[in-house]
């Protein structure tokens, strides 16, 4: 079907045609999910399947793979790894899905998305010393719709480019109104490192808004390392040489993490929430002790992300990591509460 997609054309059997068809997908989940053995290398794979019945779901070659796709789609957003099995109402959520993507196009064309920003805390003195800038949508009828709702949707409909562009130039006139000593941190997407004028849109947004360069921190994850690595690590360093911070955003639960660090001179690791999710463990706790060694050894800064509870905190003290982000020291918040943070000091002061 092109890319990473297949379609099978399964020939009827005993018995019912969509549990012959079930059983089907549910063998090659399993069997794709087990690890392969090459040259010494576990690789684990994985496929998602969406499943059409002949005539139950249509009759007609297009309508079939239509409703195979829209199965498929639901495998993908349940966390792939697995199957489903085409039904009406996926229709529904598709047409939904559509005028959503249309309204979305329509809020990023017109610059409707605000922007919030949640505070990264420094746990020795409460201060804040850093905001991460967070898309956030309020529509018009349905209210704020969660970014883990429409950020997939920008993502599909190639929309994801602009939306980054708009919450980065947003975010660089916003941090002009923030204290002086505040950074403001930015997201760039894997899909943004494949436009060529990456540096040159990050230039813009500075030289527009007047925000020194040292005042922006641009956060990555992963992901921009799997495809086409050496011309994203190129980029990387264009736009470390503008003057601005780099961080490495989700450390730890992804492919190869640990070499990352030594492949380019970040300035700051995030490190990733399910760490902090299960810090009462041992384990766990002997791993992030290892990640602030290696860290301090690199010269670099460390956050933890999604912080909390109090527990978290104190973990977070034993092991020396200085700084945390997450709901315990404050939610995003919009820029009226940042410009003047004397309203919300005491809940940053509590950790002091």
């Amino acid at each position: 079907m092109g890319g990473d997609e297949f379609a099978l054309i399964v020939m009827p059997g005993r018995g019912s045609l969509r549990d012959g068809a079930a059983i089907l997908a549910d063998r090659l989940v399993k069997a794709l999910a087990a690890p392969y053995d090459i040259d010494g290398h576990a690789i684990v794979i994985g496929c998602s399947i969406g499943v059409a019945v002949v005539p139950d779901h249509g009759t007609r070659i297009d309508e079939i793979l239509r409703n195979a796709d829209l199965a498929l789609y639901k495998s993908k957003n349940a966390g792939r790894n697995c199957f489903n099995v085409y039904s009406p109402d996926l229709k529904v959520e598709a047409d939904q899905r559509s005028l959503l993507e249309i309204e979305l196009r329509e809020a990023i064309w017109r610059e409707e998305i605000e922007v919030f920003y949640q505070p990264v805390v420094e746990l020795g003195t409460g201060r804040m010393v850093s905001v991460e800038a967070l898309a956030r949508w309020h529509h018009p009828t349905r209210g704020f719709v969660p970014p883990a709702e429409f950020i997939p949707i920008a993502e599909e409909a190639g929309l994801i480019v602009e939306l980054g562009n708009l919450v980065l130039a947003k975010a660089c006139r916003d941090a002009m109104k923030m204290p002086d000593e505040v950074k403001v941190a930015v997201n760039l997407s894997a899909v943004q490192f494949t436009k060529s004028n990456l540096v040159d849109v990050v230039k813009f947004a500075l030289a527009e808004s007047g925000l020194p360069e040292c005042r922006l921190e641009l956060e990555i994850t992963e992901s921009v390392f799997l495809a086409d690595s050496a011309e994203n690590l190129k980029t990387l360093r264009s736009l470390k040489a503008l003057g601005v911070s780099i961080a490495l955003d989700d450390f730890g639960v992804g492919y190869s993490a640990l070499s990352y660090l030594t492949a380019f001179p970040f300035d700051k690791v995030k490190v990733d929430k399910a760490f902090m999710d299960r810090i009462d463990r041992p384990e766990t706790r002997a791993v992030l002790g290892s990640i602030v060694q290696l860290v301090r050894t690199l010269n670099l800064a460390i956050v933890a992300e999604g912080v909390e509870t109090q527990q978290q905190v104190d973990e977070m003290g034993a092991l020396g990591i200085p700084l945390g982000q997450g709901y315990f020291f404050h939610r995003p918040v919009p820029l009226a509460d940042i410009a003047s943070p004397s309203s919300t000091a005491p809940k940053w002061q509590a950790v002091a």
